[in-house]
């Protein structure tokens, strides 16, 4: 609408009642979801710090037993190594009391000597002196015994440090994967095995001892391209081939899902439902496809209601406990998430600018 002099005209009863619309839309949107979302997860995070509390009063619990018991072997140690050194003291102790004895009985011997000789000079006379006709040769004296020069014992500390001892006691457990320096992705299969990807794309699968079971090179790229069905099978992204690749119990790699023309990035397995997410590209656009646990499509989610693009390049995906899709998206650099049904929720781009979030939930 413009005036006689041609200036545009704002009709702010249009303006106040769009603004109006918008206003009560996002009211019902923090009443429907974020208050409620927010207090589920209030209480779960309430019931995780009573869970940690727990944990953390186990681990000092064991740590407190692990010390009396390493200070009761101490004691055994110290009162085995005292009885030794007292049984050295009892061995030396006699054979010095015999050398005493033996020097005892050589001084008396030199005494009965004196005595001997002194006789021999007590007489003045001499026809039928001692010492004329007693003594027929020169006079001897025996030689003072021979006895072991001691040598004390010495104590000779242990060599330990601080760092000695914690490394008897337990230690709160990490993991380390051999041979992967950047732990891009990492998804828990049966039996306590661990699958990892690299910078590479490859997947190392490891157990909980560090133990490397084997690697598998694909064509996956550094993010969130592989998970674990709830059968325990694994499976994986394969970017140039456009499949999605099954890895089974034995190890066999057969394929799973074709793609088309689109280039899958990122997969989650449902903990819910065992549906598959699959956040794939092309020619610049994106998106989330959820397929049943047979491969089946089902579902895609591309745009928001105001037909604005959601993805750009969707690197990983998951789902909440309420069935939210949350997916960390490197192109747009925000966290999207929308509900089971598609509909966008609320994006996050977070306070540093920048950043690649990286999107995890409590279900995992």
């Amino acid at each position: 609408m413009e005036d006689h002099l041609r200036h545009k005209l704002v009709d702010l009863e249009t303006i106040y009642s769009e603004n109006c619309t918008e206003c009560q839309g996002k009211i019902r949107q923090i009443y429907q979801y974020f208050i409620p979302t927010s207090e589920e997860l209030r209480q779960e995070t309430k019931a995780d710090t009573t869970e940690i509390k727990r944990i953390m009063d186990g681990i000092r619990t064991s740590m407190k037993a692990e010390g009396e018991r390493l200070k009761k072997l101490v004691e055994k140690v110290i009162l085995q190594k005292i009885v030794g050194v007292n049984d050295v003291e009892k061995s030396i102790t006699a054979m010095l009391q015999n050398q005493e004895k033996t020097y005892e009985d050589y001084i008396s011997y030199l005494k009965d000597v004196v005595k001997e000789f002194s006789g021999y000079l007590s007489s003045t006379q001499l026809l039928g002196n001692p010492m004329i006709s007693t003594i027929s040769g020169p006079l001897t004296i025996k030689s003072i015994p021979q006895t072991t020069k001691l040598i004390p014992s010495v104590f000779i500390p242990g060599q330990f440090s601080e760092e000695d001892v914690s490394k008897l006691l337990g230690t709160v457990k990490k993991y380390t994967v051999p041979g992967v320096q950047n732990a891009h992705h990492v998804s828990l299969g049966k039996s306590e095995i661990v699958w990892v990807s690299d910078d590479d794309g490859n997947l190392v699968q490891t157990d909980l001892k560090g133990k490397a079971l084997q690697k598998i090179k694909t064509s996956g790229e550094p993010r969130g391209h592989h998970t674990v069905m709830q059968g325990m099978d694994l499976i994986y992204a394969d970017c140039k081939r456009h499949v999605i690749n099954r890895i089974t119990m034995n190890n066999k790699v057969t394929e799973f899902i074709k793609i088309g023309d689109w280039e899958p990035l990122s997969i989650h397995s449902s903990k819910i439902n065992g549906d598959i997410l699959v956040g794939m590209r092309k020619d610049g656009g994106a998106k989330v496809t959820r397929y049943n646990k047979t491969g089946r499509e089902i579902q895609n989610i591309q745009r928001d209601n105001k037909e604005q693009k959601l993805y750009r390049k969707p690197n990983y995906i998951t789902e909440n406990i309420n069935g939210d899709i949350c997916t960390s998206d490197l192109g747009m650099r925000t966290v999207v998430v929308v509900n089971k049904s598609g509909h966008h929720r609320f994006s996050y781009s977070g306070q540093c600018q920048g950043l690649d979030l990286v999107v995890s939930v409590r279900m995992l």
